[in-house]
């Protein structure tokens, strides 16, 4: 739960604080329907995604984590650590703590590797890449006129 919960503060850091809340806003209120227009409040949306959202889930978290260390789940173990259940400890270590250390560092590689490169958006197409119109050709029998040239005679 605790991966969860920081990917989606992550994510809301992201989306708000990086691509933008009011840009957020504006891409939402483009796919709505015309008649679901009246019912997209932007800014309290923005304002959402930028400070109720993220402080909502870092108390959420913050909670779990002292309700972690202090709650009566700790029960201590055969080598006399207090553990999640009583588990062994390196048990609580590979499958407890490597389950949310693992994502988090390949996340963490992955965004030092991107911004090390310079990738940080998807390439936006140029004006030259422009798609071009496409050629129509005749299947009439005998008729050897190039593509989007007149005939000379319409039917």
């Amino acid at each position: 739960t605790y991966c969860l919960l920081f990917v989606a503060l992550v994510e809301y850091v992201l989306i708000a604080w990086k691509y933008g809340a009011e840009k957020m806003v504006e891409d939402i209120q483009n796919c709505a329907p015309p008649q679901w227009q009246q019912y997209i409040y932007g800014k309290a949306m923005a304002f959402q995604m930028k400070f109720i959202g993220p402080i909502g889930i870092s108390f959420i978290l913050v909670m779990a984590l002292i309700d972690e260390f202090d709650g009566d789940s700790l029960v201590a173990n055969d080598s006399g650590w207090r553990t999640y259940g009583g588990y062994p400890t390196g048990v609580i270590i590979c499958l407890g703590w490597g389950s949310v250390v693992l994502p988090v560092s390949f996340f963490l590689c992955s965004a030092i590797k991107a911004y090390a490169t310079g990738v940080t958006t998807p390439e936006q197409p140029s004006a030259s890449d422009d798609v071009k119109p496409t050629q129509t050709v005749s299947t009439r029998a005998g008729d050897n006129t190039p593509p989007n040239e007149p005939s000379g005679s319409e039917p």
